[in-house]
């Protein structure tokens, strides 16, 4: 894939709107090519601003004011000397319609795939903006499934050392997940848990499992990434630390 193609791709990558191989495509020539990924950067960060603000931002009033002088005028219309009452509704509905598509585009908020989303959470880990004590904590939609009642705590793969650092529930584009933090050879390992169901949420995601037969490995930017389809769940694991032969660990528990 060539840097003029990726770009046109980058917009409906984020909104997890590619099949498996395009997206596939997409993630090797961002792990190649330092200039796109400074754009794909840009454009992730834009968007991720962007829905911050509208979720706190709230219609204008400026445009309510807008919308009733317009219902005024049409009001005049109606009862103008001319009295062309048919006038009213071919004002009124365009008027209205308008507002709910602008009420529509103003609360949408863009959604980010499974993949971004995770590694935006590793990062601010990393950075020390989220804390994750020795509690294990599962989301309460969790209560049906059965890999709560165990995992990996501690022990050796590979000749790796790892340890379970905690567990907490977590949001990923409104959908409930449990955050598993685990340290590798004292390299951070980021794991998220989610329910097999949810990920019709994550169209991308699920294509490239089932493309891959249930199991995804990719590397970009110097981390390693990789899901697992586990019946019930899916594991989804990152860090700069390889983390294939570890996800492995959570079959055979």
């Amino acid at each position: 894939m060539r840097c003029e193609e990726l770009r046109k791709y980058l917009s409906p990558y984020i909104d997890s709107e590619l099949d498996a191989a395009v997206c596939t495509a997409v993630v090797d020539h961002l792990a190649q090519c330092q200039s796109c990924n400074q754009r794909f950067n840009q454009e992730q960060e834009i968007e991720r601003l962007l829905a911050e603000r509208l979720r706190k931002e709230g219609m204008p009033d400026a445009f309510w004011k807008a919308v009733l002088a317009k219902l005024d005028t049409s009001k005049n219309i109606r009862i103008s000397r001319y009295g062309i009452k048919w006038l009213v509704p071919a004002v009124v509905i365009p008027v209205l319609a308008i507002a709910l598509s602008a009420v529509f585009l103003w609360v949408k908020v863009p959604e980010r795939g499974l993949i971004p989303v995770v590694q935006d959470i590793h990062g601010r880990y990393l950075k020390e903006e989220i804390s994750l004590g020795p509690e294990v904590s599962w989301p309460e939609e969790f209560k049906r499934v059965s890999l709560p009642s165990w995992l990996p705590q501690s022990g050796e793969v590979e000749g790796h050392q790892f340890r379970l650092i905690g567990v907490r529930p977590c949001d990923i584009n409104d959908t409930k997940a449990a955050y598993c933090v685990y340290e590798c050879c004292r390299i951070p390992v980021s794991i998220f848990v989610l329910r097999k169901e949810d990920l019709r949420s994550f169209p991308q995601a699920r294509d490239m499992l089932e493309k891959n037969r249930g199991s995804v490995m990719l590397s970009r930017r110097g981390m390693n990434l990789g899901m697992i389809d586990l019946g019930e769940v899916v594991i989804c694991g990152i860090s700069s630390h390889s983390i294939g032969s570890f996800l492995e660990t959570f079959k055979r528990v």
